[in-house]
């Protein structure tokens, strides 16, 4: 966390879980491989304006991905996200109003679009799974899903899969 003289150290303000081990790199690498789509600063991951910029900060998660701090509240990820967005607003040269309404009106389209090409994407899957002699039903509720339900089921069962990934990765400390 010091690297380079950085004194970045000096925000960890307690360990929850420190653990010697020899596979220790390769542990954080299938661990960092797993929750990449909850890292904390995506693409601004290298940039100046936040906290262990080039030092860690690709390493840096909203919630408590692992589940080890019995004290961890949502509360503390809705404030994290708050502030987050924020600096992200500022970082872009936009007004807070500007950003959001540049959000809503993406949002906007992407409806009228899912609306406009969802009959095309039915009847695109019930053809190739008929051709292909599949049964269509899985698949058209993952569409249904996705396009009526921002896909909540799907994210369901990503997020059911990276906790199991992170149960196995983390089983193997206790074995070190």
């Amino acid at each position: 966390m010091n690297y380079g003289g950085s004194n970045d150290a000096s925000y960890i303000d307690k360990v929850l879980m420190f653990v010697n081990s020899s596979e220790a790199y390769n542990i954080e690498q299938q661990l960092h491989s797993c929750l990449c789509n909850k890292a904390a600063f995506e693409k601004y991951s290298s940039n100046d304006n936040f906290p262990l910029s080039k030092n860690g900060q690709t390493e840096l998660y909203i919630e408590d991905i692992l589940d080890l701090d019995p004290n961890y509240t949502d509360d503390q990820k809705y404030e994290t996200l708050k502030k987050l967005k924020e600096k992200k607003i500022l970082l872009s040269g936009k007004t807070a109003e500007q950003y959001n309404f540049e959000k809503k009106s993406l949002n906007i389209l992407i409806k009228i679009l899912a609306i406009i090409f969802f009959p095309i994407a039915i009847i695109m899957v019930l053809f190739f799974d008929f051709i292909n002699g599949k049964n269509s039903k899985h698949e058209v509720a993952d569409i249904f899903d996705r396009v009526f339900n921002g896909g909540r089921k799907e994210k369901a069962r990503k997020e059911a899969k990276v906790k199991e990934n992170v149960s196995k990765i983390m089983n193997k400390l206790s074995f070190v």
